[in-house]
This record gives C-alpha cells, sequence and structure tokens, in this order.
C-alpha cells in the first residue's frame, strides 16, 4: 500500500517528537503517543506563522515528491 503524503501537521509532530525523545532520559516513565500528540498539538497552535509556514512549505514539497513517485496515487480510505 503507497502511504500518504504527510501534511505540515505530520512533518513537525515528527520534528518535535524527535527533539522530545533526545531530551529524555532512559529512567523516565513511558508516556502514551496520544499524550504526546496533544502536548506537541497544544505546542503547533500557539507556533507563530512563520514556523508553520516553514512546515507547510516542507509539506508542499514532500506531496510534490510523493506526487513524482506515485504519478497515479489517489487517496482511497
Amino acid at each position: 500500500k503507497i502511504p500518504r503524503p504527510p501534511n505540515a501537521w505530520i512533518i513537525y509532530r515528527t520534528d518535535r517528537l524527535r527533539q522530545w525523545k533526545a531530551q529524555r532520559s532512559p529512567h523516565d516513565p513511558p508516556v502514551k503517543q496520544a499524550d504526546i500528540s496533544r502536548m506537541i498539538g497544544a505546542n503547533w497552535k500557539h507556533e507563530p506563522d512563520h514556523i508553520k509556514l516553514e512546515y507547510e512549505k516542507r509539506a508542499a514539497i514532500a506531496k510534490a515528491d510523493h506526487k513524482r513517485k506515485y504519478p497515479d496515487y489517489k487517496y482511497n480510505p
């Protein structure tokens, strides 16, 4: 199955999750993915427009790469 191209939120979440994991100690208690997404989502809502625009641009590039890679792709839930 062909994966969907990532949108700005997915790219932002991936970046922030990588940063969050790098800051954590191996001794920290585990955290549910839903809780992590909620925390990162709150951060996304408060990001300035220029940060969101950067992620929108990265998403557009990812979408164009996806279209090049899979020209006949159609989203089908």
